[in-house]
């Protein structure tokens, strides 16, 4: 019943718009003394039936452009009625809209910059659905959430907008950059630890099969400490059943860092000093130190473009910036540490 009132008072509002309009353009192109015998001129605030039913055959045939004209016009004006909300706008949430704009953001994000080509009107409406469920969700939260809870959150908002700000900036200013061969090379040669290059350390391992007893520590120290002028560790440990011996590389999974540090001081053929791990004592004998190639460089080239360019932007940054700041009025309120300047 609603609806219908509606419609009628759509159509009755139309319909006065269009009596209106034959009446204004009829005062523009009808001949004087017709219009004056002309009730729709006489009385341009009746109804719009009324309206309707004393428009004369005279005027209409004096001037039949202008009611062609008001027609016209008519027409228009239902057309617009029909079609009257924004095609931009795909769903309201409580009054606040869904835009065609932000679907296609989230689509962006869901997808990809290269995966839009192949997204369906199911997907589509699925993502249109999401986008419903998280306003009305935001919305309840809104409404809902104290006052420090929606300050963090505006913080947040306000912190995310200004990054995108400032990656358009640098995008449109910072210019590309484009490593050449010279640069590529000698950072592949600078850094071939990045690129899988690994140094290796092989070594044997003389220490205490168990942390030992306090009566005990002397004697065991004792034998560790004359080990370092011994060739045979493995006879040695064999000797002496307080005594482990083991040969080890520092690549393997179980290799201790701890160890690796105490190798990294050493050349070939030294003889650690004695260490403690988990309470044993112990001596490591360092035998090789082998370093593996780096990968190729045209399997890392790609990588080593991004670590270059971003190197590059890092210092266009800081020059953009300080340019910028030179004509920037920035005011220093508060001490970040909290002490005092003085």
């Amino acid at each position: 019943m609603k609806r219908y009132i509606e419609n009628n008072q759509a159509v009755e509002t139309t319909g006065k718009i269009f009596s209106y309009s034959v009446f204004f353009i009829l005062r523009a192109f009808a001949p004087r003394q017709l219009l004056l015998r002309c009730p729709t001129y006489c009385h341009p605030w009746l109804s719009s039936r009324e309206a309707f039913l004393f428009f004369c055959s005279g005027c209409i045939r004096a001037s039949s452009e202008a009611v062609f004209l008001s027609l016209a016009l008519f027409v228009a004006l239902l057309l617009q009625s029909c079609d009257s909300h924004d095609k931009n706008v795909l769903a309201t949430v409580n009054g606040s809209p869904v835009t065609r704009a932000e679907l296609d953001v989230m689509i962006g994000r869901m997808f990809g910059e290269h995966g839009t080509t192949h997204i369906t009107p199911e997907i589509e409406q699925k993502a249109l659905e999401s986008l419903v469920m998280a306003r009305a969700i935001a919305g309840r939260e809104r409404n809902q959430a104290d006052a420090e809870t929606l300050a963090a959150i505006d913080a947040k908002t306000a912190r995310y907008r200004e990054e995108l700000l400032v990656e358009a900036y640098l995008k449109a200013h910072a210019g590309a950059y484009v490593p050449s061969e010279h640069d590529i090379n000698a950072y592949y040669k600078a850094h071939p630890g990045l690129f899988g290059s690994e140094t290796v350390y092989s070594y044997e391992l003389l220490a205490s099969v168990a942390k030992p007893a306090p009566e005990r520590l002397p004697a065991v120290l004792k034998v560790l400490t004359d080990a370092g002028k011994q060739a045979d560790w493995r006879r040695l440990a064999a000797a002496n059943k307080e005594l482990i011996w083991l040969q080890k590389r520092s690549d393997k999974p179980a290799a201790d860092d701890r160890l690796t540090g105490v190798l990294k001081q050493l050349a070939a053929g030294d003889v650690s000093d004695i260490v403690y791990l988990a309470g044993k004592p112990q001596r490591l004998r360092l035998l090789e130190v082998e370093t593996t190639p780096p990968k190729p460089l045209d399997d890392v080239r790609a990588a080593i473009n991004r670590s270059l360019a971003a190197r590059h932007l890092q210092h266009g940054i800081r020059e953009i910036a300080d340019e910028i700041l030179k004509d920037t009025d920035v005011v220093y309120l508060n001490n970040v540490s909290g002490k005092s300047d003085e």
